[in-house]
Parts: C-alpha cells; structure tokens; sequence
C-alpha cells in the first residue's frame, strides 16, 4: 500500500478529521447546529453570581456557532461510546483566557445547556458519573476515519525544518506548540531547534520480522464467567481497555502496511527542562521494548570492531 505523506496526515490526524466532522454537521445538521446557537446565545444573556459571569464572558465575544460545531465535532469523534462529562470537556475546551479548571467548568456547562439539540445525550451512570453519548452516525466513510484516526505515525517524508517554536514538522500543519507541556510552557525565546532538525531528518524502517509480532493485551484475558464476578466499575474498566486494545491492533496492523518498505521520520520535542522526546505512540524510539524492536536504523554499517 503506498500513500503519501499529505494523504495519511488527512486520513489520521485530529484536527483534520475534526474538519470532516464540521463539514457533514454543516450539510446535514444546519437546523439543529441553528438552533443550539439561538439557546447558547440565551443561556449567555442570562444574568449568573460573578464566578459564572467570568466564564461566561470569555465566550461572549467569540463565534458562538463556531463554538457550537466545536462540541458537537469533539463529541461525535469522541463519544460514539459514552465518555465522562468532563473528559469531553477537557478535550473541547473553549477559550484560552482562563485557566484549565475554570475552561472545563465552562466547557461542562455548555455541554449541559446544549443537551437538547439531539447531537448527544447525558446520563448518569450506577456511581453518579456523567456520560456523554452520541446520537449522531456519521457517514459510512467518516465512520471509518473516526475509527481509524490516532496520533501520527513516524513521517514517510522528510519533516519540514522548524525555524520557530510555533512551527510543525508536518506538512499539513500549519502552527504547532515545539515544547512539551501545551501552552504553560510555551515560549518564543531561543531553544535548539538545529538539534531538532537533525534529529527529525535520520531515517528509519520497519523491522520486517518484528512487526509480525502482535503486541499482548496488558492484562490477562477474562472469560465470560470472570468477568461476571468483577463489579460494574470493574467491568466498565476492563471493557474500556479491551475495545481500546482491539482499536490499537486495527489501527497498527494498518499503520504497518504503510509504513513497510518505507524510510520512515520521527519528529522530536523537548520539554521545558530541554530534554528531547521522539514523538509516536505505535512506535517510537524511546518506546516500549516492542515499539523499539519494530524499528531499523535505514542507514546500515556492519559493525568490524576495527577502529
């Protein structure tokens, strides 16, 4: 299977498919994005105690229909399965003007008052924990690059060279945040971005042998009967993690026939102490002893022992 770099970035990345998301809302779902619009505009005109009205006016000036699109994109992508009230709301946070307790209070807050728009529904779970659930399916193809979409694998093209710390190595990405820690750590002052350079231009590759390896599950597979006796939290723990694994093993048996026979790229990013991260969750050259082993160096020396 041979992609392009561009082509694989759309296909993956989450901000990309968070725009097909926004594009089908807009074509079928105009009405309803309408009228959550018209109840968020009433919910922020309503006179709340101070602490409220802080959150609420750093939106008041914003793009509200914007903002709309924005939770019900994240909650589509995130919630075909339920997922805790303020886990979504920690993902689609809507302003950078407060700080990141106050951001999901108010993200929690438009969640709930957008609640009849028929985009989702909230629940309450057995221990008084609420969900969010998507009533929305999204076309067959979107479905799938939903499903499919993770953090990006290793680069089958030579990364852009960062000249700021606001650049992405990538090449559909316009502006990206080079220091670990989002924007707490963010500075424009002088950092190494030559060393960042050299390390996202060497070459790697699949190991052909090890990749035919399937990574275990991390925890012993239950049967029908031990599963039964784990409490609801228990079982709603080990079904998150059994369906997250049986994504993982789609989602790298597929990253695999891309990647193979291709010289692959790995961006880095430092943290604020300077010390620098390969990026990559299916691989990665600082990852686990599999994620390692399923990696080659391209370029190849027979080692003599002779200086």
């Amino acid at each position: 299977m041979r992609i392009s770099q561009t082509l694989m970035e759309h296909t993956l990345h989450k901000q990309h498919v968070l725009n097909s998301i926004k594009e089908e809302l807009e074509q079928y779902m105009s009405d309803e994005i309408d009228m959550a619009v018209a109840t968020l505009k009433e919910w922020l005109d309503e006179t709340s105690w101070e602490s409220k009205e802080i959150r609420k006016d750093s939106i008041r000036q914003h793009d509200i229909r914007a903002l709309v699109i924005k939770i019900f994109s994240n909650i589509i992508m995130s919630c075909a399965k339920p997922m805790p009230l303020v886990s979504i709301a920690s993902m689609a946070t809507l302003t950078d003007s407060l700080d990141k307790i106050d951001n999901i209070h108010l993200t929690c807050e438009v969640i709930a008052v957008l609640k009849d728009s028929g985009i989702y529904a909230i629940e309450n779970t057995p221990d008084n924990t609420r969900i969010v659930i998507s009533q929305v399916e999204p076309s067959e193809s979107l479905a799938r690059k939903i499903y499919i979409g993770c953090y990006l694998p290793p680069m089958i093209e030579k990364p852009q060279t960062l000249y700021s710390n606001t650049d992405s190595a990538y090449l559909t990405i316009k502006s990206d945040k080079v220091i670990l820690g989002g924007k707490i750590n963010q500075h424009n002052a002088c950092i190494s971005l030559d060393v960042l350079n050299t390390l996202n231009s060497n070459e790697y590759e699949l190991d052909e042998e090890a990749i035919k390896v399937i990574k275990p599950f991390h925890r012993e597979v239950l049967s029908v009967d031990e599963f039964k006796k784990l409490d609801v939290y228990e079982q709603q723990q080990y079904t998150q993690e059994y369906d997250n694994y049986n994504k993982y093993l789609e989602q790298i048996s597929y990253l695999k026939e891309l990647l193979k026979g291709q010289k692959i790229y790995f961006t880095h990013k430092p943290d604020k102490r300077g010390r620098i991260y390969s990026q990559g969750f299916h691989f990665n050259t600082m990852g686990s002893e599999y994620e390692q082993s399923c990696l080659n160096l391209a370029k190849k020396e027979i080692v003599s022992g002779e200086l």
